[in-house]
């Protein structure tokens, strides 16, 4: 057996004997919970922040928040501008990406490190010992991670040397950037 919901004689909604939801369906998936067929909308958190300074110095102190203070897009407004933190506002799984570029040649050597921190504390690297470069230097990193409630996650330096930090800009943004959103 199951229970339909129907609106204007047309079956919209059914839960099968197994529990299974389908929505636009009458055979839900057999190996999922909820199948819905079409577009579905959501308001999961996700946010694309970026800063929109072409340089600031990087403190020498270790665990130094790099600035992240414009936002393309934040969804459920968890992505800070003024702390360069997201905080989670439901436990889940998130993905996280950041962008880290410099446009002096040479400008990054010496123990360069940038990071994804949780809750203040270094989880995964971005960057690490960076030596020489040419004009252009960009790394790439991506974070999938359990989090909880209220957990919080921003990017930092872990550099014990102040850095000059030259923000390269490509027409229509900024290269540096943290993204992230919730997967669920």
């Amino acid at each position: 057996g199951h229970m339909s919901l129907y609106t204007s004689n047309a079956e919209r909604i059914r839960i099968d004997s197994g529990g299974r939801v389908a929505i636009g369906t009458t055979s839900p998936n057999a190996d999922s919970k909820l199948d819905v067929r079409g577009y579905a909308l959501s308001d999961n958190p996700a946010f694309y922040a970026w800063d929109n300074v072409s340089s600031y110095v990087l403190s020498p102190s270790d665990g130094y928040t790099v600035h992240f203070n414009s936002t393309t897009y934040n969804i459920g407004s968890h992505y800070n501008t003024s702390t360069n933190r997201f905080t989670c506002p439901v436990a889940g799984t998130y993905i996280f990406a950041a962008v880290i570029a410099h446009d002096i040649a040479g400008g990054l050597n010496g123990s360069v490190y940038f990071s994804f921190y949780v809750n203040g504390v270094n989880k995964r690297d971005i960057c690490e010992g960076l030596g020489a470069h040419a004009a252009h230097m960009e790394q790439h990193g991506v974070f999938i991670v359990e989090l909880g409630k209220n957990d919080y996650v921003d990017v930092r330096s872990r550099s014990n040397s102040a850095i000059n930090f030259t923000n390269g800009h490509h027409g229509a943004y900024y290269r540096n950037c943290f993204q992230g959103a919730l997967l669920g």
